[in-house]
């Protein structure tokens, strides 16, 4: 498997340079589980993209300081290609602002959360099955947000909520989460 790690966390923070960059941590949890599989991060935050989305065999965008509704060309750029890896089939799982974003590219809104920002570890409860595991308890997950998804797009299926966040995770078909 060839999975794509698209960066999207514009925090250039001494705190955050201090620490693994995105890139690095989420092919170190992948590989952990998946040894075999190939990953290769792109900067999309610094127009670092894939040149063609369907050369792997799946794709995960990671969170970001940035809002997916700033008006920065490579949030453009990725829109598209979350629309064209959509269209292709190509499997995506977005972590925060991936997760925003691939909402807002496929016909979701994304809004201000009405209690302000979140931090530190969020409760989340299962609102329905997934594919991997059916039902999931309540599972607790770190996040930073001030946004969040306030309209799923068409023929998405809420999958996950949180205290003030309806929408913390979501599916569709087999190929987004």
């Amino acid at each position: 498997m060839k999975i794509a790690i698209l960066v999207t966390n514009t925090d250039t923070s001494p705190f955050a340079q201090a620490r693994p960059l995105d890139g690095e941590k989420f092919t170190t949890l992948l590989a952990h589980h998946r040894p075999q599989w190939t990953f290769t991060i792109f900067d999309v935050k610094s127009d670092d993209f894939p040149r063609d989305i369907t050369e792997f065999d799946g794709l995960m965008i990671t969170g970001s300081p940035s809002s997916v509704n700033d008006p920065f060309p490579w949030i453009a750029t990725l829109l598209d290609l979350i629309r064209s890896a959509h269209s292709a089939k190509v499997p995506m799982f977005g972590a925060c602002f991936g997760h925003q974003a691939i909402a807002l590219a496929l016909g979701g809104k994304i809004g201000k959360n009405p209690q302000g920002w979140q931090h530190g570890a969020i409760e989340n409860h299962s609102v329905s099955s997934t594919p991997w595991g059916g039902m999931q308890p309540s599972f607790f997950l770190y996040g930073s947000h001030k946004e969040q998804v306030t309209t799923l797009p068409p023929n998405a299926e809420p999958i996950f909520t949180s205290t003030d966040c309806p929408f913390a995770g979501f599916q569709i078909g087999n190929h987004i989460f």
